[in-house]
C-alpha cells in the first residue's frame, strides 16, 4: 500500500478499511465494503481501485496522498450528516473484575453482541446465541479473540480482553453503521 506523507501500518490501514465500509453503507455501494483487517488485502485493494474509478482518480489500487484526501474528505462529509452517538461503558470500573465462563450476567449479552459483530473478522467460530450464558462457544469465541490479539488465551473476559474487544468493536460498528 502506498501512502504519500502518510505513515503506512496495520492500524492506518484499518482506519482506511472503517472508512471504506462506512462510504459503502452510506453510498450503496457494496463495492467499496471491506472487512476490517489490517491487512491492505486484494478485497481492499480492489475496494480502493473503485473508489478511485468512482471519484475520477488515477485507478492503481495504491492509496497516494490525493487517494487517503478523497476517501477521508467524503467521509468526514458522510460522517458530519448522520453524525456520531455517544458510546456506553457497560464493564465495571472494578480493576479485578473479570467475566468467567459459567457465568450468566446482562454484561455476558453484551459480550455476546460484541462478539457476534466481530465475526465478520474472526470467522472461525460460529454465531453465538443471545441467551447471556458464558457457555463453551463463547469460551472458544473468547479464547479464538485472544489469540488473533495475541495476548493470553484463557477464555476469560478482564479488563485487558475487554479493551481489545470493545476497541475491536467500535472500530467496526463506527466506520459500518
Amino acid at each position: 500500500m502506498a501512502y504519500t506523507d502518510i505513515s503506512d501500518g496495520p492500524e492506518m490501514t484499518k482506519r482506511l478499511q472503517a472508512m471504506l465500509r462506512a462510504l459503502s453503507k452510506w453510498t450503496a455501494d457494496p463495492m467499496l465494503g471491506v472487512a476490517i483487517n489490517g491487512r491492505f488485502d486484494e478485497g481492499t485493494k480492489n475496494a480502493v481501485t473503485h473508489f478511485q474509478k468512482k471519484y475520477f482518480l488515477p485507478p492503481t489500487g495504491d492509496v497516494n496522498f490525493d487517494t487517503w484526501d478523497a476517501i477521508t474528505d467524503l467521509y468526514k462529509t458522510y460522517e458530519s450528516i448522520y453524525g456520531q452517538t455517544e458510546g456506553i461503558y457497560p464493564f465495571p470500573t472494578s480493576h479485578d473484575f473479570i467475566v468467567t465462563p459459567g457465568e450468566r450476567s446482562n454484561l455476558v449479552y453484551v459480550l455476546q453482541i460484541m462478539l457476534n459483530e466481530l465475526r465478520r473478522s474472526y470467522d472461525s467460530y460460529g454465531h453465538l446465541p443471545l441467551n447471556g450464558r458464558y457457555d463453551l462457544s463463547m469460551t472458544r469465541a473468547i479464547e479464538e479473540f485472544q489469540r488473533a490479539q495475541g495476548v493470553e488465551v484463557n477464555g476469560i473476559v478482564d479488563r485487558s480482553t475487554w479493551n481489545r474487544l470493545a476497541d475491536e468493536y467500535n472500530a467496526l460498528v463506527r466506520y459500518s453503521e
